[in-house]
């Protein structure tokens, strides 16, 4: 009756903490959910083949982890800059070759993404309106479509895993 599983819907503001409201922090708890999941699909990933092809799909574990925290880069980074830059060329496979040099990548999207909700006061904020390379939308749209978009390639990285267990074989 009247809820949804952040709880009761209410109009007034409970559960926040350094004067955020409460949008504010449910939307901090999904991001930072994400990223431990993140963490946690990693520490289960082999050593080896983290970009092998897997599926009908033709998706890989090391590419969709990416791609998800690149949507969170990209948002956060177009948020608290303006600079939209796809983050395509520096999140390649060669570049981020390894487990380690992943979870290093996974730490500064971290970062990026505390950076953009330091902006971020009050509720209301999430209301003001600025301009994305798809045009005006508020924050509170623009940081749902980033966590529609980060969750998606999440839930794709987690099936390439499964489907490429870490006794699958040789790397790529």
């Amino acid at each position: 009756m009247g809820g949804s599983e952040f709880g009761p819907i209410q109009k007034h503001k409970i559960g926040v903490r350094d004067g955020m409201g409460f949008y504010i922090e449910q939307l901090r708890g999904r991001f930072a959910g994400l990223e431990e999941r993140w963490g946690a699909g990693l520490a289960g990933a082999p050593d080896v083949g983290l970009y092998r092809v897997v599926g009908a799909g033709g998706c890989s574990f090391g590419e969709s982890l990416v791609r998800s925290a690149a949507a969170v880069e990209q948002a956060f980074g177009g948020l608290t800059s303006q600079l939209w830059d796809d983050p395509f060329e520096w999140t390649l496979p060669e570049q981020l070759s390894t487990k380690h040099r992943i979870a290093e990548y996974l730490a500064e999207v971290a970062a990026a993404r505390d950076r953009g909700f330091a902006f971020l006061k009050s509720d209301d904020d999430l209301q003001r309106d600025i301009a994305t390379p798809d045009g005006m939308m508020s924050i509170f749209s623009l940081l749902l479509q980033c966590l529609l978009s980060a969750e998606k390639h999440h839930a794709r990285a987690v099936m390439c895993l499964e489907l490429s267990p870490p006794h699958a074989g040789p790397a790529e």
